[in-house]
């Protein structure tokens, strides 16, 4: 009953349109060509409300510099239409605070507005529980296939899951093997 509830809130939240990057600039850099100087690539895009968010959300988790360095990489690729997909791993012994920055990432796309653009997965319900998240199995519909085929309405569930998902949080990592990997990347 409360994962029913979860999906239906999910769904909700979800964008029913086509899909847009970000609500600050649907088209700001559409059709447009700029030089740039190596300041600009350095420099914060936040504008001070969102810089704002930032610092509140930095203070309420307490992040560490390490954390609030993993954080602040995310949430600038997150104010920024034109980035190239993120990839990045954020890693070190139990207790490091990695969920910990997953928690502030979650609390900066809500305070935003955004949350449903992210999703967290794990590979054990447990796992998953814990980081208030999803199986990978299950959002991904890995167990569905049945001779390396997915079906139609198992397929369209999937993607109905991930319409408006950008980020993806893929938490205890290290429990998968290769072919877990593969599967969820295929």
């Amino acid at each position: 009953m409360l994962r029913q509830s979860v999906l239906t809130a999910r769904r909700s939240g979800a964008v029913t349109g086509p899909i847009r990057r970000s609500n600050k600039s649907s088209s700001k850099y559409v059709d447009q060509v700029e030089i740039i100087k190596r300041s600009h690539l350095v420099r914060s895009l936040h504008d001070e409300s969102e810089e704002g968010i930032i610092n509140e959300v930095n203070d309420a988790c307490s992040l560490n510099a390490e954390q609030e360095r993993a954080f602040r990489i995310i949430t600038q690729h997150m104010s920024n239409p034109m980035a190239e997909q993120l990839r990045m791993y954020v890693g070190g012994m139990g207790g490091t605070g990695k969920t910990r920055v997953l928690n502030a990432v979650t609390a900066y796309f809500r305070r935003q507005g955004e949350g449903n653009r992210l999703i967290a997965v794990a590979p054990t319900g447990t796992a998953a529980a814990l980081v208030k998240g999803s199986t990978y199995h299950y959002m991904f519909g890995i167990n569905e296939t049945q001779r390396g085929t997915i079906s139609k309405k198992a397929l369209a569930e999937v993607k109905d899951r991930l319409a408006s998902v950008d980020y993806v949080f893929l938490d205890e990592v290290s429990m998968l093997s290769c072919m877990d990997l593969y599967k969820i990347s295929s």
